[in-house]
């Protein structure tokens, strides 16, 4: 209770909502068909769209292209309410960057 009154309720105090994102995933077998997800909480350190859109973006680097409309779009969604956010999301694009081959 103490991360989840201190450390997470200052992340989003001055967010307005939108503070979870649902990813759908794949059934883990052939036998349980059910439908299932990850719910993760956004800005946080293991934002799954901050990663990919890092991702992205070092893979555009690499390529010498030019970033998609989508892809700006998610930069901006990613690093907005997120404390540092452009800094932080540099750092991983940089070390996307060394560590992958395009």
């Amino acid at each position: 209770m103490p991360k989840l009154f201190g450390e997470i309720r200052e992340r989003y105090a001055n967010r307005q909502g939108g503070y979870t994102r649902v990813l759908r995933t794949e059934p883990k077998d052939s036998y349980d068909q059910a439908p299932s997800a990850i719910l993760e909480l956004v800005d946080g350190p293991k934002d799954m769209r901050f990663a990919m859109t890092a991702a992205a973006v070092a893979r555009d680097r690499a390529l010498g292209k030019r970033h998609t409309d989508l892809t700006q779009k998610n930069v901006d969604k990613v690093t907005r309410f997120r404390k540092e956010g452009r800094e932080e999301f540099e750092k991983l694009v940089n070390k996307i960057e060394d560590s992958a081959s395009f």
